[in-house]
């Protein structure tokens, strides 16, 4: 696979690896079935580690090479020893990317709003109209018979027009919620020996308590009824819940055990604000952009639904982080990191709550310290 280490063009090879991306990665993944390949493939992750001086934007890419390789390799694990035991020495990763994953908002962007108000607050009749065409395209009519924890995101690839097995967005649209199930129930039988017998108990646990909210959400239809079955505010709802079952778990066993597995990422708050902070940069980036192209005079009625479009999902997306971070710090967990838990506390929440994300220049002075990813394109 064409490095993306080295070079400041966005040449061929780029985009090759790019479009050949999402297959690559399965087939290393599978090949983690062979026995004598798992000594090779044990450390296939170092090739997905960002290097010094790396782009933001090539960093976040590798992160979203190493989300495709853990959603194929989690998958592979229900079925295949040699896997699972791969993936259970990578337990920090799976759990990563799964908090991650929930929180990508290029993500969750894939799916239409129903918010129509807000579009039409932003554009009148024009976006709203767009809108509603848009949300009416991707509902499915008829659910698939399998219970496929991603069914509602089947017809988002064919309709973004995303023909190659590429990471990033729209690949994760429709395996992020089987990410959730597959690392729960990797965790649900967890047996690495690095850790205490007393250890595992608890971390097979709280992989139960995931599997059951996975479960939940596709059956208990009262929770999401109110709102379209695709719809980026279904999402965030869904988010909402996984986290909240997630964070008073947590709470009951005092976070600890799974702190010590993230040890590296600084546990399970720091983990989950440090992805709140760097994507509401992101999207105030876009805001600013948006902006920009409205002040030079792109004002056709594509971009002004593209700016609507944006704008809306930036109120849900503020939604569900101030929430989330409230939960954080509502639930007087244990933060392993408390200089994260007074940044949250005391800059982060406030901005966020208003609706602002003119909050810039105090996520840079925080990038180093707090090792932030701060991508400024899509």
């Amino acid at each position: 696979m064409p490095s993306t280490f080295d070079t400041n063009e966005i040449g061929e090879h780029r985009k090759l690896c790019r479009n050949q991306s999402g297959g690559v990665l399965g087939v290393l993944a599978s090949l983690c079935s062979i026995s004598q390949a798992q000594r090779v493939l044990i450390d296939v992750y170092d090739v997905m580690e960002p290097r010094d001086r790396i782009k933001d934007d090539d960093r976040f890419f590798l992160s979203q090479m190493s989300v495709c390789f853990t959603c194929e390799l989690a998958r592979l694990a229900q079925h295949n020893g040699t896997c699972k035991a791969i993936a259970t020495q990578h337990s920090n990763r799976m759990i990563k990317h799964v908090v991650t994953s929930l929180l990508d908002p290029d993500t969750m962007t894939m799916f239409p709003t129903c918010n129509l108000t807000s579009l039409s607050q932003y554009d009148s009749h024009n976006s709203r109209s767009k809108g509603s065409d848009a949300l009416s395209k991707l509902q499915n009519h008829s659910l698939l018979t399998c219970q496929d924890p991603d069914q509602e995101a089947y017809k988002i690839k064919r309709v973004s027009g995303d023909y190659f097995d590429t990471v990033g967005p729209t690949y994760a649209s429709k395996n992020v919620w089987s990410l959730c199930e597959n690392v729960g129930q990797l965790l649900s039988g967890f047996d690495d020996k690095k850790y205490s017998l007393q250890m595992w108990a608890k971390i097979r646990t709280i992989g139960k308590e995931m599997i059951n909210v996975c479960k939940k959400l596709q059956s208990d239809k009262d929770l999401l009824e109110l709102l379209p079955q695709v719809s980026v505010e279904r999402e965030s709802l869904k988010r909402l819940i996984f986290f909240q079952e997630l964070f008073a778990m947590l709470k009951r066993n005092r976070n600890e055990d799974l702190d010590l597995i993230l040890s590296k990422e600084g546990g399970v708050l720091h983990l989950t604000s440090i992805a709140i902070i760097e994507n509401l940069y992101y999207l105030s980036g876009i805001e600013l952009e948006l902006e920009e192209q409205r002040n030079i005079g792109c004002d056709d009625s594509d971009s002004r639904y593209q700016r609507a479009k944006a704008l809306t999902f930036q109120k849900a997306y503020i939604e569900l982080s101030s929430s989330l971070m409230v939960l954080m710090l509502r639930e007087n967990m244990v933060w392993s990191n408390m200089k994260m838990c007074d940044l949250v506390r005391h800059q982060v929440i406030v901005s966020t709550f208003k609706g602002r994300l003119d909050i810039r220049s105090t996520i840079e002075s925080e990038a180093l310290n707090f090792d932030l990813c701060l991508r400024r394109t899509s």
